[in-house]
């Protein structure tokens, strides 16, 4: 029985394998495969991850990105602290990255609307957002909410 190991040539046999259809390692190619499937969710929904839809929204194809979208974040948390390990992992982390993929939600929505209130204050020099604010409808009620949970917090009513 032939195995692969240390021989030079062992890279050029996977590849002559995987050219006519044999993939050395099934869960690697079950990724790629999600990953693709991701690309093409999003590019029918206007550049949307699963995540960014209620589940009763998505189709049993939608719902299967959703969960696997789900582990991808758990297989990350448990990477970066060193819980597994995986030679393949930042490789997909970029990849992911690449086409904005959020590690946590929370966080992304977040800076997206910091972002919001610099582009506002760039534009009118202050932060004082009018509670009907028809360019973002939801940046006012944002910053009124990091105003109070920041009294909150000073007030020692949040850890």
């Amino acid at each position: 029985m032939n195995r692969f190991g240390n021989d030079p040539e062992d890279e050029k046999r996977i590849e002559m394998l995987e050219s006519i259809g044999v993939y050395i390692d099934p869960r690697e190619t079950s990724w790629e495969s999600h990953f693709q499937k991701l690309e093409e969710f999003m590019a029918q929904n206007d550049n949307k991850f699963p995540y960014d839809f209620e589940a009763d929204e998505l189709d049993e194809e939608g719902l299967a990105l959703l969960y696997w979208t789900k582990r991808q974040k758990t297989t990350y948390r448990s990477y970066r602290s060193g819980e597994i390990r995986s030679p393949t992992m930042e490789e997909r982390i970029a990849k992911l990255e690449g086409i904005g993929f959020a590690w946590n939600k929370h966080e992304d929505s977040w800076m997206k609307r910091y972002e919001n209130l610099v582009q506002y204050y760039k534009h009118h020099g202050d932060t004082l957002v009018p509670s009907r604010y028809t360019s973002d409808p939801g940046l006012a009620k944002w910053v009124t909410d990091q105003r109070s949970q920041y009294r909150m917090m000073r007030q020692g009513k949040l850890f």
